[in-house]
């Protein structure tokens, strides 16, 4: 929780500093709601669930009111389900990039804050139908998680079935895709570049290591209580409701740190920083130009840069 906090809050920084150049390319305007929606998680989890696992909220605290509000109450559930949206949205990107560049139409300056915002309505819509099935959300503290006193089957359940299915799916379709990226650039490098295969690998076993992580958080997110413990209170649930709140925080994780160690470019606006140069290069203050944009480790050709900075 703390490493995944620092690394959030280091990489919104090295976005806002290097922004100038960064949103240059459509591919940045995603990772910043990424960014933004792995904070508001963070800072959720700090705030409701950490201090009712130490007792740390008292009755008419603001941390009480938290918990019993709208933001509270779907806070939490909404950055889980944005994470996944904004994690298939960049790998549509990557997708056009270097496979079916008839779909950077959706990804140019202009259309690109008008996916994410369509994306976001669409969720919007789908939990706000899910929620008013359900009635009676509240926080209980033995379970450290937002529980439903009473469930409309229909409803619930329709919608419910709907979200579980694309929540289950697009993490194996996001890993097809970059499948298919990885088979793409290995027939465009030449055999004698092993640096350039290198990163190919690495692309490829990072969006493995992404799309196993999301998977196992539904798979986790989707296990239910046992029948005979309705309070929760049984080592079983215990550890059930802890792996919950740890597969939700290593994803909301796992992505700056990717960023930070794996991109070049991040990792070159990283060492601009003011503290790193005082440190090494006191000369260079200057965020670096990001005339092509890297990512996760790919030297693009001159086609795919122009492709993807359009």
């Amino acid at each position: 929780m703390v490493i995944g906090t620092i690394s959030a809050l280091l990489f919104a920084f090295v976005l806002f500093y290097g922004w100038p150049k960064f949103r240059e390319a459509p591919f940045y305007q995603i990772v910043c709601c990424l960014t933004i929606t792995d904070s508001l998680h963070l800072l959720l989890q700090w705030l409701i669930v950490y201090p009712s696992l130490f007792g740390l909220v008292p009755e008419g605290s603001f941390l009480d009111w938290l918990q019993n509000s709208v933001v509270g109450q779907n806070g939490l559930d909404f950055t889980d389900q944005a994470l996944f949206v904004f994690v298939t949205l960049i790998t549509l990107n990557r997708f056009a990039v270097f496979i079916a560049q008839p779909l950077l139409i959706l990804f140019t300056k202009r259309t690109t804050p008008i996916t994410i915002l369509v994306s976001l309505l669409l969720l919007i819509l789908l939990c706000f139908f899910r929620e008013k099935a359900q009635s009676g959300k509240h926080f209980d503290e033995t379970q450290m998680m937002f529980s439903h006193q009473t469930q409309e089957s229909t409803g619930e359940n329709t919608i419910q079935t709907v979200m579980a299915v694309i929540q289950y799916t697009m993490p194996a379709v996001n890993l097809v895709c970059y499948v298919f990226i990885y088979l793409k650039l290995r027939k465009q490098r030449s055999e004698s570049i092993s640096a350039s295969k290198s990163s190919d690998r690495g692309l490829l076993i990072q969006a493995f290591i992404e799309s196993c992580l999301l998977e196992l958080m539904r798979i986790i997110d989707m296990i239910p209580q046992p029948a005979d413990d309705p309070t929760g209170m049984s080592l079983v649930s215990m550890l059930i409701n802890t792996l919950k709140t740890i597969s939700s925080v290593v994803n909301h994780t796992c992505n700056s740190l990717f960023f930070l160690t794996t991109n070049n470019t991040v990792k070159g606006v990283l060492r601009s920083l003011p503290c790193f140069q005082n440190c090494s290069h006191p000369s260079k203050r200057r965020p670096p130009s990001v005339s092509s944009v890297n990512v996760s480790k790919i030297t693009l050709t001159s086609k795919h840069k122009n492709s993807e900075n359009s």
